[in-house]
């Protein structure tokens, strides 16, 4: 663990994927990204 960091500032987990969902105007579609990755981040 790193010491220039808290435990509670480093995430628990990291997704990677290949593509990011984006609107028309090129923005990030959070939206769509919460529905599609929910599962990953239930468990808890």
């Amino acid at each position: 663990m790193s010491k220039k960091f808290a435990r509670w500032q480093l995430p628990d987990k990291v997704l990677f994927v290949d593509e990011i969902a984006k609107t028309s105007v090129g923005k990030l579609d959070k939206m769509v990204m919460r529905e599609q990755y929910k599962d990953a981040y239930m468990e808890e």
